[in-house]
């Protein structure tokens, strides 16, 4: 039975999960892909991953509202074995100007924030070309439509925790960000853009923090990030805490990998 189990973290995350019994049983490796608005993509978590006896893995860039997964199965001579059946998960959004706004190399980097009305809804894709004068006739030259460009994206923050989080996120990446917005926004539910100044206007609370943060933003739409996440979703600091040493790592390896295989079930606490 194949499962997903959307994640009890403030970030929008799903847990996707094939048993043995899910997949051809010449299966070597699997490809994940996530459908959404009719657009077929490569969840990069899963892309050419290990699934003998079934796997296990996270989608860290799920999009707001329905998406459909599927794994393409391959052998291990790298014959394609076909897909297995269509799953439906849904994140629900708790407004329909909410999105979420991250670096698509840091799958522990997104940051909650509020669309201003009307953000997107300028879109532009220009088609590059030229006319040409042929005689008596004014003809064009064109080439392929473009992806969108100054796309107008105002937003904004309501606590100081998420406008250091934005500010650092647009430091370390130098703008390019993935936004995550919900359905019925007009924008592309993943898109992947560049926000090369974003300008932040604060307004102080009358307890002395920052409380409102605008951001005056214009983006380019860029192509999906390919690979895998570059920097895993846990700090290093976060792992020395939790195996101070070598020999304590190696004593509770197996049971993180029982836990790996067999994932539990949120709610659900363990008996003797």
């Amino acid at each position: 039975m194949v499962e997903t189990t959307i994640l009890p973290t403030p970030d929008p995350q799903v847990r996707i999960t094939f048993y043995a019994a899910d997949l051809d049983p010449a299966t070597a490796q699997i490809t994940l892909y996530r459908t959404v608005d009719g657009v077929r993509t490569t969840v990069r978590s899963g892309l050419r991953a290990l699934a003998l006896g079934g796997w296990t893995g996270v989608d860290w860039e799920a999009p707001l509202g329905p998406v459909t997964y599927q794994a393409a199965m391959v052998d291990a001579a790298g014959n394609a074995l076909g897909d297995t059946a269509p799953l439906v998960a849904v994140i629900p959004s708790p407004r329909p100007d909410t999105a979420w706004i991250s670096d698509p190399l840091d799958a522990g980097s997104a940051v909650k924030v509020t669309m201003v009305r009307g953000a997107g809804l300028a879109q532009s894709r220009p088609v590059q070309g030229s006319r040409l004068l042929l005689g008596t006739r004014v003809i064009a030259l064109a080439g392929q439509r473009s992806l969108m460009t100054g796309l107008a994206m105002p937003f904004f923050t309501d606590t100081d925790a998420a406008r250091e989080a934005v500010t650092r996120l647009i430091t370390q990446t130098g703008g390019l960000v993935l936004i995550r917005t919900a359905a019925p926004h007009p924008l592309p539910r993943l898109l992947y853009a560049w926000a090369s100044d974003p300008q932040p206007s604060s307004y102080r609370d009358p307890a002395g923090g920052y409380g409102i943060t605008s951001w005056a933003s214009t983006v380019d739409e860029i192509s999906e990030v390919e690979g895998p996440p570059a920097i895993a979703a846990a700090p290093w600091q976060a792992y020395r805490d939790a195996f101070p040493t070598w020999e304590f790592m190696r004593a509770i390896y197996p049971v993180w990998l029982e836990a790996k295989k067999n994932p539990p079930q949120a709610g659900v606490v363990p008996t003797e």
